[in-house]
């Protein structure tokens, strides 16, 4: 259970019917909230609609709570995770997949003096380009980089341990077919 301290943060999930009589957070109330919020302001339909869509955990906590606070942007930060077992991902039954992504803001630092800098965002889409780019296309991008990683483990073995090529041989492949086996159960043995 998370537990927060900021009297405005507490009174703004008080209003919001988030709070337990303890002070502690239903994180469940704040899921449904957050995919309510999501499913009716940040629905990109298209890879053109992802920057005016998208939004960051600090906005989407202060759209929702209508205060801007630490504690939320970390609590509807933690929530919002687009991987398979985030919890608003595995909250959400209607079609649409949660997107994590980066956007361009820009925020003025001093009068007249702009500063431009890349923030994560959140997004729901049941758009296949969309899905494809976001998801899949960043699910692989990991799976290949822990693969060269892997590759490169057992490289330096072989060469800091020659008798133990053959070995690492094997370890390579079975490390290929528990692979190829999560691939095609998806994960779910």
């Amino acid at each position: 259970m998370t537990t927060l301290t900021d009297p405005a943060t507490l009174d703004a999930l008080r209003d919001k019917a988030c709070l337990f009589p303890d002070n502690t957070v239903n994180r469940d109330a704040v899921i449904a909230l957050i995919a309510d919020e999501l499913e009716a302001h940040h629905v990109v339909a298209g890879l053109d609609d992802v920057a005016t869509m998208a939004v960051t955990p600090g906005t989407l906590a202060a759209d929702i709570f209508g205060v801007s606070s630490p504690e939320l942007t970390k609590l509807v930060s933690s929530l919002t995770s687009p991987t398979d077992k985030g919890k608003v991902q595995t909250f959400l039954s209607d079609g649409y997949y949660l997107c994590g992504g980066s956007i361009k803001l820009t925020v003025e630092i001093a009068p007249g003096q702009f500063r431009t800098f890349a923030a994560a965002a959140r997004f729901l889409s049941a758009d296949a380009d969309v899905i494809d780019q976001y998801v899949l296309d960043r699910s692989a991008k990991r799976a290949v980089s822990a693969a060269r990683s892997a590759a490169a483990v057992g490289a330096l073995v072989k060469r800091r341990q020659p008798d133990m090529a053959a070995q690492v041989d094997a370890w390579g492949e079975q490390l290929h077919i528990r692979f190829q086996a999560e691939l095609t159960t998806g994960g779910t043995e």
